[in-house]
């Protein structure tokens, strides 16, 4: 059984109070249902006037609070919407709201000393679909260390408050994280290492790594596309969210090659028994994706996978690459002047996304969701980092289908996971992104403009204090096939993309704009629904600033 004495680095004793749950980022922003549930898994009551929590929120208890040995107690954003939505009595209000992309939560006793803090995030080995889906945060128990992502879990359903948490077990699987792999851009050349940080006091009994091979032209997707038929995606007319169908492909235990992972400082291990468990892979071609998952075993038996199940992108990943070559006369340091975005996908799914035949040419009217639909799966590689297992599709109204060239995008990436897009000059942006917004450079006339004009009319309005997208332009390579460059007309250039910030929260966030309702015009979409971009905490739930 893993059991550790809780946050042993600020010398605090097992049986302290415990942060035990927390729901961060409910689904719905005006019902305000954020809390901290407080557990006391020790002996003895303990009497909680005096003290408070801070840092991510601020309340301190001004009035007896007795705790109980082996009982709960809430604090709240809203304690009347936690007696509304959850039937229990909570504290509060709190000052201040919980981060969405985490921050540190900390208990604090009479004196001001840290009795217990959870530096929760989202994203490996922390949850993710606590992150909005509707779920809290749970510890497994009250013996593990909270600081550890890996010893929290999404809530099964929807949050526990003042109950045993659902994911709770005696028993956890060893903790697990600093996953990595080195180097972080491997080439053909060079051997990739992979390491994990992996520990249970009763022992680790076995750390084992999968990994997957895609080689240039034969992309595994994660998940198929629904089937366009007559113009339409039938599956995707009602439901923006309807899940894609599993490629049994890329599960087919066949397609996955297990190599043990050891402490035992030979080989790709460095230093023997200090929790660090390595392997080395063999280098691999140019232009290879690499794919991994590790499972981790006690040793009483108890088994755990990761990335955990809750994690959309399903595996960690790198990509072998030797550099961009030169293109019909470019030189290569000519092309990587810009920023470089590689995708990686099936080419029939990026000729049916692209619909250069009329048959997939998705049709457009009011209330046809399926032209929204992320339908199509691939990987997409930026400044070193993998975007494994996420979703494409077109953009655009009347122009979308324009002629047989370059079309407009926009990919959209797994929770947790979100891009880390940077400016022109190479500064990154403050927020990650949802989603990447590519533009093909022409107008609907078919002028080529390079979208210089839209461009402009965003910098002059930023410039002038009217908050507008940002933007700015990259190079773009589909790996579909095995060929790279052979000619002028084929392989994995696809040219100069315009690429535009997406109206969302991360829009409001990035230019210190209040959080109230956002609303984008949609072709052919009058309702006002259709075009909230974001609900704003205290904003109209009517639409009635629309």
């Amino acid at each position: 059984m893993w059991k550790l004495p809780l946050l042993t680095c600020i010398g605090i004793a097992s049986g302290a109070p415990v942060i035990n749950e927390i729901h961060f980022n409910p689904p719905e922003n005006p019902v305000r249902e954020e809390f901290i549930e407080i557990y006391n898994p020790g002996p003895d009551a303990v009497d909680l006037n005096g003290w408070r929590i801070s840092s991510a929120v601020d309340f301190t208890f001004t009035n007896p609070t007795p705790l109980p040995a082996g009982s709960f107690v809430l604090i709240a954003e809203d304690p009347a919407t936690m007696s509304s939505s959850f039937g229990v009595s909570a504290h509060g209000p709190w000052l201040g709201k919980l981060n969405s992309d985490g921050e540190t939560v900390r208990l604090r006793d009479t004196t001001d000393s840290v009795i217990d803090e959870a530096d929760y995030k989202v994203g490996f080995p922390w949850p993710v679909t606590a992150n909005g889906g509707g779920p809290s945060i749970e510890l497994i128990n009250a013996d593990l260390d909270n600081g550890l992502g890996s010893s929290w879990r999404s809530s099964l359903s929807g949050p526990t408050p003042s109950e045993i948490n659902s994911v709770f077990a005696s028993n956890a699987a060893p903790g697990i994280r600093k996953v990595n792999h080195s180097p972080k851009t491997p080439t053909s050349s060079e051997t990739i290492t992979i390491t994990a940080r992996v520990t249970d006091p009763d022992g680790v009994a076995s750390v084992a790594l999968d990994y997957q091979l895609v080689t240039p032209g034969n992309y595994r997707p994660s998940h198929l596309p629904h089937p366009i038929v007559s113009r339409r995606i039938p599956a995707a007319l009602t439901n923006p969210e309807t899940p894609l169908s599993e490629n049994p492909d890329y599960n087919d235990p066949a397609n996955w090659i297990t190599l043990s992972m050891k402490d035992d400082g030979l080989g790709a291990d460095d230093l023997a028994d200090d929790g660090i468990f390595s392997v080395a892979i063999p280098p691999q071609s140019h232009r290879t994706l690499l794919r991994y998952r590790i499972t981790v075993e006690d040793g009483e038996g108890l088994a755990a996978r990761v990335p955990y199940p809750d994690d959309a992108a399903l595996n960690f990943a790198c990509f072998i690459y030797d550099g961009v070559p030169d293109y019909n006369g470019h030189s290569s340091e000519d092309l990587t002047t810009l920023p470089l975005y590689q995708v990686i996908t099936r080419d029939a799914d990026w000729r049916e996304c692209y619909a250069w035949s009329s048959s997939n040419q998705i049709n457009q009217g009011e209330g046809h969701r399926d032209r929204h639909f992320y339908n199509w799966t691939g990987t997409f590689v930026y400044n070193g980092v993998v975007y494994d297992n996420i979703r494409y599709r077109l953009r655009g109204a009347n122009g979308r289908y324009q002629k047989s060239g370059k079309r407009s995008m926009r990919f959209r990436f797994n929770n947790g996971h979100y891009i880390q897009a940077h400016r022109q000059d190479g500064t990154p942006f403050e927020q990650k992104w949802r989603t990447l917004t590519t533009g093909k450079g022409f107008e609907n006339r078919g002028t080529l403009t390079y979208s210089l004009n839209e461009a402009i009319n965003m910098f002059l309005w930023n410039k002038i204090g009217l908050p507008a997208q940002d933007t700015l332009w990259a190079h773009l390579r589909v790996i579909d096939s095995l060929e790279e460059a052979p000619d002028q007309w084929r392989g994995d250039f696809w040219g100069l993309q315009y690429v535009v910030e997406t109206y969302d929260v991360r829009f409001l966030e990035e230019h210190g704009l209040p959080k109230g309702n956002l609303y984008k015009l949609i072709n052919q979409e009058k309702g006002w629904e259709r075009q909230q971009r974001y609900q704003g905490a205290f904003a109209p739930t009517d639409g009635s600033d629309h």
